[in-house]
């Protein structure tokens, strides 16, 4: 995990795996998201990460 943390910092891998978490928990409540919602999130996930990056820079 600490490869991950020093990659891509800390605030980018605790919201990974909290949402991850929100997803198992998620899943085991029979609660379900359709594959275009899910790629919709991870996309502007992406991006707010690729904006933070680029402002790093």
């Amino acid at each position: 995990m600490l490869k991950f943390v020093l990659r891509d910092g800390f605030d980018y891998c605790e919201e990974l795996v909290r949402r991850v978490n929100e997803g198992i928990a998620s899943g085991r409540r029979g609660v379900i998201v359709s594959d275009g919602e899910a790629r919709a999130e991870l996309r502007a996930m992406i991006a707010r990460h690729a904006r933070r990056s680029r402002k790093a820079a």
